[in-house]
């Protein structure tokens, strides 16, 4: 019985752990802003980036577009994954 509740166990997090999507699978698509911050000493200072209205588009190819009912821009994008000392 503990062996196979042992092999069970190791089977399902083997799937969980599998399963997941890279960072650049999870960002492509369209997203919308809703809300901006910075950390201020005991908390979040929230603010208004002027981005809230519109739609971002991030394509698998690394083009990366901004629409709004005003404004059009484009660019590209590339994941980079890093570490700040500061946050540690």
């Amino acid at each position: 019985m503990r062996k196979i509740l042992l092999l069970l166990s190791t089977v399902v997090v083997l799937l969980l752990f599998s399963c997941s999507k890279s960072l650049e699978d999870r960002l492509i698509g369209n997203w919308q802003l809703e809300d901006a911050w910075k950390r201020v000493f005991l908390g979040r200072d929230h603010f208004q980036t002027g981005y809230e209205s519109g739609v971002f588009t991030f394509m698998e190819n690394g083009d990366a577009s901004y629409t709004s009912n005003t404004d059009t821009l484009t660019g590209f994008w590339r994941a980079n994954n890093y570490t700040n000392s500061l946050l540690q």
